[in-house]
């Protein structure tokens, strides 16, 4: 429910405040870590898709006045997901993941 999904984004405020990031407001810049130490910024929030509760237009204008920075589904973020539920199958998925991320004898 709406009044739920506020509650668990609310909680995100008074647990993260100042350290959510929010997206930029031009969706083709490129927001790096370095970007967000220098902006002392550390958490970032992204939603995949608008709940139900938010589809009328005035929760929806609620939600991105109230919650700026969550990301939307609209901000193209790279971050596979490793769905692993044994630690060996996650560890083995990070090294694949991290082989892709960094150049040899790095």
């Amino acid at each position: 429910s709406f009044s739920m999904f506020s509650r668990v984004l609310d909680k995100f405020q008074v647990i993260f405040g100042n350290l959510l990031c929010p997206p930029s407001p031009v969706q083709t810049d490129v927001l790096t870590y370095n970007d967000m130490v220098k902006s002392g910024k550390r958490v970032i929030v992204a939603a995949s898709e608008k709940p139900d509760c938010f589809k009328s237009s005035y929760r929806h204008s609620h939600l991105q006045q109230t919650y700026p920075w969550i990301w939307s589904s609209e901000y193209n973020i790279i971050s596979p997901w490793a769905n692993a539920n044994e630690v060996s199958k996650l560890y083995t998925y990070l090294k694949e993941q991290m082989s892709f991320a960094r150049p040899p004898n790095s």
